[in-house]
């Protein structure tokens, strides 16, 4: 008999298709029957924005092997199309509405800036959740969500959809059998580093009280010239046993980031981890003994 495969939590890819593969690969080869869960916001900001769409769209489906949630990028697409509809409806006297980020750039330089061709993508998005919930065997339930979530029976529908997309507030999970997973600050982020006093890895998964970030700002590495102190990972966890995935070791993705040689990539990956992996967070030590 098959073994069962086991539930994997990928963080906001923003178009960095090629991490996205290497990740997805590199899980299903040790777990071939493994269902993925996007956290969202996997529009926007990277190099391969289209091919990530494409993969998307041909691969996620409601309770499938690849599913995904709601980002709050793909919602201000969403918002964006509908002022665009109109737009393109009128006598075109108005000034074109533009995506806030890069999307509309993208589906024009593809020859897809058109209502038949967007019509599908937006109806793709529409139907993303905003919340997948995965229950344990030991009765641990894990909320995925894109930012953030609340379970205070006075919060209506509205703003929990609020929270879902854009709430930057994670250390507010007080249910003993909820984790909160979730993707949108990214833990490279000064925001995030702050929230309290325990240290937390730049660039890789972060914990706070029931309450995981798979967001590494992968999309930082692709953009920013720098020589970086800490690594832009796409980072993914195993639900099942906490166990954390990325692409690359640390020192590949030094060198690949940073273009390095090996071993400055290797010095960088060593001082990296003097600074960041001494001690286990004891957020995620709480979580392991559920």
């Amino acid at each position: 008999m098959q073994e069962k495969g086991k539930h994997y939590v990928i963080g906001d890819v923003h178009g960095c298709y090629e991490d996205f593969l290497l990740l997805k690969e590199k899980i299903e080869k040790r777990d071939p029957e493994a269902t993925i869960i996007l956290t969202g916001d996997f529009l926007d900001r990277g190099p391969e924005v289209w091919e990530m769409l494409g993969w998307a769209m041909e691969h996620i489906r409601p309770g499938g092997k690849y599913q995904s949630v709601l980002g709050n990028h793909e919602e201000m697409v969403l918002e964006w199309y509908r002022e665009w509809r109109l737009w393109y409806q009128s006598d075109h006297q108005k000034k074109e509405p533009n995506t806030y980020y890069d999307f509309d750039m993208v589906m024009r330089s593809h020859d897809a800036l058109a209502p038949e061709k967007l019509d599908p993508v937006m109806e793709f998005l529409g139907k993303l959740p905003l919340r997948i919930e995965v229950e344990m065997d030991n009765g641990v339930k894990f909320d995925i969500v894109h930012a953030s979530d609340t379970f205070e029976p006075t919060v209506n529908e509205e703003e929990r959809r609020e929270r879902n997309l854009w709430w930057r507030s994670h250390d507010v999970n007080r249910q003993k059998d909820i984790i909160i997973v979730h993707g949108h600050t990214p833990t490279v982020s000064g925001l995030y580093q702050y929230m309290d006093s325990d240290k937390r890895r730049r660039g890789m998964i972060g914990y706070l009280r029931n309450d995981i970030n798979v967001d590494g700002g992968c999309f930082i590495g692709k953009n920013d010239s720098r020589k970086l102190p800490y690594p832009c990972m796409l980072c993914a966890i195993c639900l099942e046993t906490l166990e954390e995935i990325y692409p690359r070791t640390l020192e590949e993705q030094f060198a690949c980031q940073n273009g390095i040689s090996e071993k400055e990539a290797k010095k960088v990956a060593e001082e990296y981890c003097s600074q960041w992996e001494t001690v286990e967070n004891p957020h995620l030590q709480n979580m392991k003994n559920f």
